[in-house]
């Protein structure tokens, strides 16, 4: 499941636009990680690997208990790597 929404403003310690809030977020649901490097994390979405670069990555909630994340990524990023 995949679903946009809007920069809340809350820059958790970025700098340049995306303090400003230029960038539009998305978040990407029920995706498995596997595996992490120091610049990027490969996520398992729908049967394709996507390596994601963490500077695109704002946050990640691992709580889900079942293995699954949910990933909110900037909006370009998912363009580009055809998450949407």
């Amino acid at each position: 499941m995949i679903s946009k929404k809007p920069w809340n403003g809350d820059a958790k310690g970025q700098k340049g636009a995306y303090a400003r809030g230029a960038d539009r977020l998305i978040t990407l649901h029920d995706l498995t990680i596997e595996k992490r490097t120091d610049k990027a994390l490969l996520v398992n979405v729908a049967g394709n690997p996507v390596w994601v670069p963490k500077s695109q990555i704002r946050d990640v909630d691992e709580a889900q208990g079942d293995g699954k994340v949910t990933m909110v990524v900037t909006e370009w990023i998912a363009k580009e790597k055809g998450l949407l």
